[in-house]
């Protein structure tokens, strides 16, 4: 029986920076993050800043965003693929029922909390802005192009092929490295890791998401 040929991919490696942007607690007492704060209070307005990259700033509202359709939906309410009309870029709109109970919210704001506290960790989803529409909370993030189990699956069953082991060993690297990142920087473990929650993308960055547990 012939050996399955290994399927060329190329998974870059990000360079990682170790040092962290923000002084951590996992408990804080003191100066509260402004975004968090607001979505506690639900007082962030219908327009927001939304920040693509440290050169890119704007000014925006949701009539600023194109819904290109539902990428995923979860019990808080969907996930949108959309388009920043004036800048062209596109993001992932997870979009809040405002009706979700407290036990929902708070592993919420903790998910947004650990994403934007690690915006110099490329093995992590990164955040964009946020805003309120029609009492929904709408939390812009990076788009990526599948999960690890979407990837896995159809490898295996669609193109009836295997992940090299190189491949197999980015992911894997990836994923400890952002693990480390959680627990060194922001004193957090993860409790849910698993291929749903790993992120690929075209160009071979690998980045973990779903931290609200």
């Amino acid at each position: 029986e012939g050996k399955r040929k290994a399927l060329k991919l190329n998974f870059a490696n990000p360079p990682f920076k170790s040092t962290a942007r923000f002084t951590l607690n996992p408990n804080p007492t003191g100066v509260q993050n402004p975004h968090i704060e607001r979505l506690r209070t639900h007082s962030i307005e219908s327009s927001g800043k939304l920040k693509i990259s440290p050169e890119q700033h704007w000014d925006f509202t949701a009539e600023d965003l194109k819904d290109l359709g539902e990428i995923g939906r979860g019990a808080y309410g969907s996930v949108n693929k959309m388009v920043h009309k004036p800048s062209g870029q596109i993001m992932a709109v997870k979009r809040i029922r405002s009706t979700v109970d407290e036990k929902e919210q708070k592993q919420l704001l903790m998910d947004l909390d650990v994403v934007m506290r690690s915006s110099d960790c490329p093995y992590i989803v990164q955040f964009y802005g946020a805003l309120f529409r029609e009492g929904d909370c709408w939390i812009c993030m990076e788009l990526m192009s599948t999960s690890f189990d979407k990837f896995y699956k159809y490898v295996y069953s669609v193109l009836d092929d295997v992940i090299p082991e190189e491949i197999l060993g980015k992911i894997t690297l990836a994923t400890v490295k952002a693990l480390n990142h959680l627990k060194e920087n922001l004193k957090i473990i993860h409790r849910d890791i698993k291929p749903s929650n790993i992120l690929l993308d075209r160009s071979g960055n690998i980045k973990l998401c779903d931290f609200g547990i």
